[in-house]
């Protein structure tokens, strides 16, 4: 039995039970009025939740639909090229032995150490400072050691 079909019995008992006085059918009939409000709420929120679980699978399908999209962005910006080693920022304590992506450099007018990625400049490039915003070569200062 349903929780409305036992509430329903409950009233039938009421409706034919004699109470023995106003206070009784008051008590009684507080008690399936509370029943009913449950049975009420239970019911609103099994709607809520049903709609609830529609909604999060029309986001499910929306989200999978997105990384659809994304793979089919990276695939056409990627082409068929596979990305390497420098193409990804490796986490630090990943890195293969003897690969340094990023050195260290000192500013030469402000003294700041900073990280610069030597395979991407050539001689001629500048790096800026990024305390002081000063532009210098690279190749003109000393590299520091870790």
């Amino acid at each position: 039995m349903s929780a409305r079909e036992k509430i329903a019995y409950i009233k039938g008992l009421l409706d034919a039970g004699t109470p023995r006085d106003d206070f009784e059918m008051a008590l009684y009939g507080a008690i399936v009025e509370a029943l009913d409000a449950v049975v009420d709420d239970m019911d609103r929120q099994d709607e809520s939740l049903v709609a609830l679980t529609e909604e999060l699978m029309d986001l499910s399908d929306y989200c999978d639909g997105l990384g659809e999209d994304l793979d089919a962005i990276e695939e056409g910006w990627l082409g068929e090229r596979v990305l390497d080693q420098e193409d990804v920022l490796i986490a630090e304590g990943d890195e293969p032995e003897g690969v340094d992506l990023y050195r260290p450099i000192l500013c030469p007018y402000c003294s700041t150490m900073f990280y610069y990625r030597p395979d991407l400049c050539d001689e001629n490039d500048t790096a800026q400072c990024p305390n002081c915003r000063r532009t210098f070569a690279p190749s003109e200062v000393e590299l520091e050691e870790e």
